[in-house]
């Protein structure tokens, strides 16, 4: 399962490899790792080694983040800025500026996208992802859906897609698939807001 959390910003943690990913003042999307701990596929009564951090003992600030002793931080990407990948290569589209709402995407191959929206006025709102390998190595990051405003808010679906919801009057709600297969689409029956 995936624990939600706020920390200076969002966080969304993801308990089967205990990476969590932040943005930090509307600026930057940052990576926590803690010691590694043995991942099973089914539950245990115990943990295998000794939990590795203290979950809200924030006594150590990394990367601009109080954390946890025992967890690590990483600034992976840059609004304004493009983002490097694990190769040392640099992304063909710059970070989006004010990430927001987000969530991870898992493949089954072990891949993963960090899906975030973007929460900016005039039709430069919208939604952007940051790619990595199962060994949580960055491979890429893909601007997803463009030309909406203040994209806050939204949600995975049960079916692997990203609900991005403009906060504005007459905002829509639009479903956006993390790793591509169709255009990003207004959803008709639910994109009005009140």
């Amino acid at each position: 399962g995936k624990i939600t959390a706020m920390l200076n910003g969002q966080a969304i943690l993801e308990d089967r490899t205990f990476r969590s990913f932040c943005e930090v003042e509307f600026n930057s999307a940052v990576v926590i790792t803690p010691s590694p701990t043995p991942v099973t596929s089914k539950p245990t009564l115990a943990p295998l080694k000794p939990v590795t951090y203290d979950p809200g003992q924030l006594r150590k600030l990394e990367a601009g983040l109080l954390l946890s002793t025992g967890l690590r931080a990483k600034v992976i990407a840059y609004s304004g800025q493009q983002v490097t990948t694990k190769t040392g290569s640099k992304s063909s589209q710059r970070f989006h500026s004010k990430p927001d709402g987000a969530a991870i995407f898992r493949r089954a191959d072990g891949s993963y996208a960090y899906v975030s929206n973007a929460e900016l006025d005039g039709n430069r709102g919208g939604v952007g992802a940051i790619y990595f390998d199962p060994d949580g190595q960055v491979t890429g990051y893909q601007w997803l859906l463009g030309g909406t405003t203040w994209n806050c808010g939204g949600g995975k679906t049960p079916w692997n897609t990203w609900l991005t919801c403009e906060e504005d009057d007459g905002g829509g709600i639009y479903e956006v698939k993390p790793f591509g297969g169709y255009q990003s689409r207004r959803e008709t029956l639910i994109s009005r807001m009140s």
